[in-house]
């Protein structure tokens, strides 16, 4: 398989991961309300008991959203995908806002992002794109000494 064939399949895997999750943190869709419900948002990170399986649940639904995207489009730094992880989050969570049964939570935004986050740095060391995508544009590559 072409490494453009390859690219494709993790574009689709992205796309999937992306519906995924809308889907898990948005049902049921019936439960939409016309106001918001801003009494049941839990502002501040860890001040009531979090069950540590939620927390990581959190982590693991956006961990194939992180590295299928690194994979897709290598060229884009890890901070991209970092950034777009948190929004898609802040997009769920405000979805949540109008719905009677589910919670929204700054804690769900961090373990969300914290997800997407260890998806794109484990996708990126595994090609080993974290070190160069973090280089300055514009510098040239290390050259190895070693040789």
């Amino acid at each position: 398989m072409t490494t453009a064939a390859f690219r494709r399949v993790w574009q689709a895997g992205w796309v999937a991961a992306a519906v995924a999750i809308l889907l898990a943190t948005t049902w049921p869709w019936s439960d939409f309300q016309g106001h918001v419900h801003w009494g049941k948002v839990e502002w501040l990170p860890f001040m009531h008991r979090v069950a540590p399986r939620f927390v990581l649940l959190n982590v693991l639904l956006f961990v194939p959203y992180g590295l299928a995207g690194r994979r897709a489009w290598p060229h884009l730094p890890l901070r991209f995908w970092v950034l777009t992880g948190c929004a898609l989050s802040l997009m769920v969570e405000t979805y949540q806002l109008f719905s009677h049964n589910r919670l929204p939570s700054s804690i769900d935004v961090i373990t969300n992002t914290l997800g997407a986050t260890i998806g794109a740095a484990s996708a990126g060391a595994a090609s080993g794109t974290v070190a160069h995508s973090a280089q300055a544009p514009g510098r040239p590559d290390p050259v190895d000494e070693t040789s």
